[in-house]
C-alpha cells in the first residue's frame, strides 16, 4: 500500500478537469505535474478557472470569494472525457467522483462514466459537495464507497427529519453504494457498512482532531485516503480510520496541502501512543 517510488499516498494519478483559457489553469497544470500528476484538463474558453479565496484574521477565517462558473460542460468535452477515460480506465484501480456541483459531472456524464466502470470491473467511490452550491449524490450508482457530509446526504434524499441510520439506508438502496461514511465534523463521522460483507455494518467514529484550525480539505483528504485504502484491499473500518486520520492531519493545519505516507504513519503513532 505504500509503494516508495511514488509520491503523496502512494497511488499514480490521473486527474481529469474543465479550466478556463487563463492564467490559473497554467498555475494548476504546472502544480499538479510538479506533484507528478497526470493532468488531463480540458480548456473551455467561456468559463473561467475555478479561484477560491479566503481572507483569515486570527485564525478564522472571515471571508469567501469564489471566481467560479456552474454551467453544464458542452457535449463536445463530455465526449472528449470519455476518449480519455477509456485510454486510462484499463489500468486503474479505482475512479474517484470529486463533484463541486459546477457543472463539470452531469447526470449524463455520470452515466456513461458509471457504465464504462462497470463493464471493465473498475470500482468507483463519490463525493458530491453541498457548501456553496446544492450538489445532487443520488446520481452516483454502483459506488464502493460515498462520503457525505449529513447536509449532503440528506439533499440527496430530500428528507430533513428522519434518524441518521435510516436515512443512510435509504441512500444506499437508491444508490446502490457499498459503503457510506457520513462526515459529521467535531461529532466524528458515522460508517455503514454494506450488511452482506460486515457483521456489525454500523458505527461510529469519534472525531480524531477535534480542534480543528482550517476545514479546508477535509473532506477531500478523508474521500481520497479511504478510497485508496479500499483499493488496496482494506475493509470498511480501516478505510474509515486512514481516512479519519487524514481529515484530522488536514483541519490541524492552514491551508489545502497534500497529504504524504509519512504524514499518516506519524498520526498513526500518534493515535497509538495516546490509546
Amino acid at each position: 500500500m505504500w509503494p516508495a517510488t511514488r509520491p503523496g499516498l502512494g497511488g499514480r494519478v490521473d486527474f481529469i478537469g474543465v479550466a478556463g483559457a487563463d492564467e490559473a489553469a497554467r498555475y494548476a497544470g504546472d502544480w499538479l505535474e510538479e506533484q507528478r500528476i497526470a493532468a488531463h484538463i480540458l480548456i473551455d474558453p467561456d468559463r473561467p478557472t475555478t479561484v477560491k479565496r479566503r481572507y483569515r484574521a486570527r485564525d478564522k477565517t472571515l471571508l469567501r470569494v469564489n471566481r467560479l462558473s456552474q454551467q453544464q460542460i458542452d457535449r463536445d468535452r463530455q465526449g472528449d472525457i470519455l476518449k480519455i477515460l477509456e485510454s486510462i480506465l484499463p489500468e486503474t484501480d479505482i475512479l474517484i467522483f470529486a463533484d463541486f456541483s459546477y457543472g463539470v459531472l452531469p447526470p449524463s456524464l455520470v452515466d456513461a462514466i458509471t457504465g464504462k466502470c462497470l463493464a471493465l470491473g473498475v470500482p468507483m467511490s463519490a463525493d458530491s459537495q453541498s457548501s456553496s452550491q446544492v450538489g445532487d449524490l443520488g446520481k452516483f450508482r454502483q459506488t464502493i464507497l460515498m462520503t457525505p457530509t449529513e447536509l449532503e446526504a440528506r439533499h440527496a434524499m430530500r428528507d430533513f427529519t428522519k434518524g441518521l441510520v435510516a436515512l443512510t439506508e435509504e441512500l444506499m438502496t437508491r444508490t446502490g453504494t457499498r459503503n457510506v461514511m457520513v462526515t459529521l465534523g467535531e461529532n466524528g463521522c458515522l460508517i455503514y457498512g454494506s450488511p452482506e460483507e460486515n457483521r456489525i455494518f454500523t458505527d461510529n467514529l469519534p472525531a480524531l482532531n477535534p480542534h480543528p484550525l482550517d476545514v479546508a480539505g477535509a473532506g477531500d483528504s478523508l474521500l481520497a485516503t479511504a478510497s485508496l485504502a479500499l483499493a488496496a484491499g482494506a475493509d470498511v473500518w480501516r478505510a474509515a480510520l486512514l481516512g479519519s486520520l487524514a481529515a484530522g492531519i488536514q483541519v490541524g493545519r492552514l491551508g489545502n496541502a497534500p497529504l504524504n505516507r509519512a504524514d499518516l504513519r506519524l498520526s498513526l503513532d500518534a493515535q497509538g501512543k495516546t490509546d
